[in-house]
């Protein structure tokens, strides 16, 4: 029993926290290849376009995922690599509720040209989205980026697809509400972190 309370005791102790090092340094393909588990609103785009997919027939899907990964691939290469440029929070964050609301609204309101839109859309946002901070070989931050994308889109595309055969029909449409809940969610923090602006001591600088 006193070990057990030493234990618990142990994790309880804070530690420091740093951003995007969830895996420890893995390397620049790993820690690339697993950002959409570490970066909340990418992961939130995956899970809203796989919930919107999980409604859709096979046939569509077959297209969609092909699609999404192409449209990820082009986004990421030309805004991240080409302009250096990187999608703002707030278009992710309203991007994911697009996608998790697309999830929730009855399928016969949602034409099939316009799911193949969302998808595209998802994909130059999850392209877009911030990359691993991480040095190393261009191809292997390359790589790994587009291969976390298609291997996460497509192990949440399954897994919502089994719960809906499976579970209940209704699970990527929960799934969906989610993501709305998390965007909104996101969108509302940037928008009052905005607002506030910098703090008055880098003003004062500023203005010193």
């Amino acid at each position: 029993m006193r070990r057990t309370r030493l234990a618990l005791a142990a994790c309880l102790i804070p530690a420091r926290a740093r951003a995007h090092d969830a895996f420890g340094d893995l390397g620049p393909f790993y820690e690339s290849f697993l950002h959409p588990l570490a970066d909340p609103l990418q992961a939130a785009l995956l899970i809203g376009m796989t919930s919107l997919l999980a409604r859709q027939s096979l046939r569509l899907v077959q297209y969609a995922l092909p699609l999404f990964c192409g449209a990820a691939l082009v986004s990421h290469l030309a805004l991240n690599w080409y302009l250096g440029a990187v999608a703002p929070t707030t278009v992710l964050a309203w991007g994911a509720v697009v996608c998790g609301a697309s999830a929730v609204v009855p399928l016969r309101t949602i034409p099939r040209i316009l799911v193949l839109g969302v998808v595209i859309a998802a994909g130059i946002c999850v392209g877009a989205a911030p990359g691993s901070a991480s040095a190393g070989s261009v191809w292997q931050l390359l790589l790994g980026t587009v291969s976390g994308i298609a291997v996460f889109a497509i192990l949440s595309w399954t897994a919502l697809d089994t719960l809906s055969r499976h579970v209940s029909p209704v699970a990527p449409s929960v799934a969906g509400a989610w993501v709305v809940a998390i965007g909104l969610m996101a969108a509302a923090l940037e928008t009052g972190a905005s607002q506030m602006g910098p703090p008055d001591d880098i003003e004062n600088e500023g203005g010193a």
